[in-house]
């Protein structure tokens, strides 16, 4: 009798945590009612197991024997819990009209934040500054791109009368960089069968089944808690040696990007590059340190950090919103201005 209605309790606790779980999910404000860890355990949630990564999509991307993929031409919505966007993508796969590949003044490089993940078209800080400065800019952000592919996509762009490129700068763009720097300035490519492959695997991770919520929870907990229960030396050894390794070649990783992905000639564009606290003052110290070219040593680096607060950015989504797309827009600006 006692371990029937254990069992019977542990199932109506696993049914509340899938309810809880899938309520804060769909109602984010929910999330942030509860502990801390709670919303973030909501937010690892979302993120791994349940938001929509546009370029895995077979609907918005597609492979590119380049680059991995690039945006499918056309008109489509893009959506996760919190947005719903609009994207027109022109035939360089990029979201703009096809008017503003025809020799861009400004090009804003970067991921999924350049991009616009989150807002609508006319909300990113691209087309802001085109709609402020009436030149002619270019949004080639495309999600998950790192520096390296960021610069490569340069090469299909006439750049002629280009006078600004702005690249914005994520943590997540080291992996790429130090891949390319490691494997002799070589970037390698995903093939194509690999990339459905990947493709596929996440549409199957993000299928709903009853219980998935509360199953993730107990595997990410176990995750969390393993390197501890069992003193996993190397685990944290690991884990420092990254955040090391990290912080030491991140910016050294991604000036090599930016001088030799690619083959597009930069030294007569001014370079504008965004980022945070983390990584912008170390880039302003070590452009300085050796003998670079002028268009590295000259770039204007921006700290994003104490110009972003929380109510830029999505309860659950990292992405930033139209408030913080009006906000770099306006740093942004600032500089052309000071520059004219």
């Amino acid at each position: 009798m006692i371990v029937k209605v254990a069992i019977i309790g542990s199932i109506i606790g696993l049914i509340l945590l899938e309810c809880i779980i899938a309520l804060a999910l769909h109602f984010p404000l929910l999330s942030k009612l509860g502990p801390d860890k709670f919303h973030s355990l909501v937010i690892r949630i979302y993120m791994d197991r349940y938001r929509s990564l546009i370029q895995l999509e077979p609907e918005y991307a597609h492979y590119d024997s380049d680059l991995t993929y690039t945006l499918k031409p056309g008109v489509f919505f893009f959506s996760n819990i919190e947005f719903k966007n609009r994207f027109q993508v022109n035939s360089l796969g990029v979201r703009d009209d096809e008017d503003s590949l025809n020799l861009p003044d400004i090009i804003v490089a970067g991921d999924s934040t350049a991009m616009g993940c989150g807002v609508d078209q006319d909300e990113t800080y691209a087309q802001i500054i085109e709609q402020r400065t009436k030149l002619k800019v270019l949004n080639a952000g495309v999600s998950s791109y790192g520096t390296v592919r960021e610069i490569c996509i340069l090469d299909r762009i006439d750049t002629e009368n280009l006078k600004y490129l702005l690249i914005h700068y994520d943590k997540n763009d080291y992996r790429e960089n130090a891949s390319f720097h490691n494997n002799n300035n070589t970037l390698n490519i995903t093939d194509e069968r690999s990339y459905d492959r990947i493709a596929k695997r996440y549409l199957i991770g993000k299928r709903y089944y009853v219980g998935k919520y509360a199953i993730f929870t107990f595997k990410y907990a176990a995750q969390r808690l393993r390197p501890y229960l069992f003193n996993d030396k190397k685990f944290f050894e690991n884990r420092k040696l990254f955040k090391e390794q990290t912080k030491e070649n991140d910016v050294d990783f991604f000036l090599n990007a930016l001088i030799s992905a690619g083959t597009t000639e930069l030294y007569k564009v001014k370079i504008v590059v965004l980022g945070d606290a983390e990584f912008i003052p170390r880039l302003r110290q070590k452009i300085h340190l050796k003998d670079y070219p002028n268009y590295i040593s000259n770039l204007i680096a921006v700290d994003l950090s104490n110009k972003l607060t929380e109510d830029c950015y999505y309860i659950l989504d990292d992405h930033i919103n139209a408030k913080g797309h009006k906000i770099i827009a306006r740093e942004i600006l600032k500089i052309i201005s000071e520059g004219d």
